[in-house]
This record gives C-alpha cells, sequence and structure tokens, in this order.
C-alpha cells in the first residue's frame, strides 16, 4: 500500500491520464479523490462537488450532454444552456468512475477533447477549451477492457496505470485497515465513536477472523461488519 501511494503521489503532479484497476470495493474512488487532492490540478472550491461521471448509469447520450454540455433547444427539453462537466473540469481533474461502461462514439469525442483539450457541446457550433486532467476507473480485467473499449481510447487513458490490490491479497494490512474503517463507519453513521468502543480483545478476535475470509466486497466488507456492530 505504501508503495501504491507513492506512485500516486508522483502520477498526482502530471497532466497525464491515468487508469486505475481494481475489484469492487477496493477503494478505487478513494484513491481518484486522493490523487486529485495531492496534485496541482484541483480547484479547491469544487473540492465538494468535483467532476466525477459514474458511468454506468447514463446511457450515451445523457453522458454526452453531462460530459459535454448542451446549447438550449439542442434536444427535446432543452430548455436552457447548460454548461458540461469538461467545462467545469477545466484546471481540475475529471473522473470516469466505470469507464468500461463508455460507449464507442463517446470515446471517440473523448479522445479528441483528449488530445486537443478542446470540445463542442450539443448544438454548439463553437469550440470550447479545457484544460483537464483525467482519471478513469474500472473493476473490470483488462481482457474484458479491450473488448470493451476502443484501442485507440484504451491506449490514452491508461499511458499510466494503478492497480489497487484486493484484500485478502494483503492480509497483512488488515490491522491498520480495519481501524481506519471502523472509525470512519461512525462519521458515516453519524454516530459518536466513544458509544461503541472495542477492547483489545474483541477487536483482535474480529481482525483474525478478517485475516481467514475471502473478503469478496473487499472494504465494502469491513464496512459491513463495522455497522453491524454499531
Amino acid at each position: 500500500m505504501n508503495k501504491l501511494f507513492k506512485e500516486a503521489r508522483r502520477f498526482a503532479q502530471l497532466n497525464v491520464p491515468v487508469l486505475i484497476l481494481g475489484e469492487r470495493g477496493t477503494g478505487k474512488t478513494t484513491l481518484a479523490s486522493w490523487i486529485r487532492l495531492h496534485s496541482p490540478f484541483r480547484q479547491e472550491e469544487q473540492d465538494s462537488h468535483w467532476p466525477v461521471v459514474a458511468c454506468g448509469q447514463y446511457n450515451p447520450e445523457t453522458m454526452r450532454a453531462e460530459l459535454f454540455g448542451y446549447k438550449k433547444g439542442s434536444f427535446t427539453g432543452a430548455s436552457k444552456d447548460k454548461e458540461g462537466l469538461l467545462a467545469i473540469a477545466d484546471g481540475d481533474t475529471l473522473f470516469l468512475d466505470e469507464v468500461g461502461d463508455v460507449s464507442r462514439d463517446l470515446q471517440r469525442l473523448l479522445i479528441k477533447a483528449l488530445e486537443e483539450k478542446q470540445y463542442m457541446a450539443l448544438g454548439d457550433d463553437r469550440t470550447h477549451k479545457s484544460n483537464f486532467r483525467l482519471l478513469t476507473a474500472t473493476n473490470i480485467g483488462m481482457n474484458d477492457l479491450l473488448e470493451r473499449l476502443d484501442p485507440d481510447f484504451l491506449d490514452r487513458i491508461s499511458l499510466l496505470t494503478l492497480m489497487v490490490p484486493a484484500l485478502r491479497e494483503i492480509r497483512e494490512e488488515l490491522n491498520w485497515l480495519w481501524e481506519s474503517v471502523y472509525e470512519s463507519a461512525f462519521q458515516r453513521a453519524n454516530i459518536h465513536s466513544s458509544l461503541t468502543k472495542l477492547s483489545k480483545t474483541h477487536n483482535d478476535k474480529i481482525i483474525s477472523h478478517l485475516k481467514k475470509h475471502p473478503l469478496p466486497g473487499n472494504l465494502r466488507d469491513l464496512f459491513r461488519i463495522a455497522y453491524r456492530i454499531i
């Protein structure tokens, strides 16, 4: 984990696309946010709502509108001009989560935006500039990703790659990871952590069981256990 974050810190300084690979629940989104926070490609006023796209939630048309923006009247329901996430990401970082769900047509448009730092909004005849840095992530294996993504697009988004390990591969890290998750679970549940303190005996017993479990959901499994205890 030290090696992963040292590498991520170096990558964070470059306006070069980074692809984050890892199973579900390994913390890819958290790592992407950490990279942005430790990089010069960050507008502090956007920290609470920086440009993030959960690609699987959109069809190709709505995702294009979300990314590139649109002009009033460019499609049914477009009652006013709307700025897209590429505009918002100018001088900041754009994160495409589950990038394997991006359509082929949209991949080609993103290649142009990456290469030229320019794009066109839907219904617009003018180009707009955006000097954004791109982060992407997926839980799809590289073989499947090669089938889903255009080779030219994959080449461009994977110039730098980080692999987040599954918890079963780093069982020696579970002691501090469990403690961190347990503390975070209280914050997320809006409960003060002093209300449910674990004794060392109970804590050690939990970690012992975790080290024997396959933990298919990775950090989500740890949160599930923490919430149950709380």
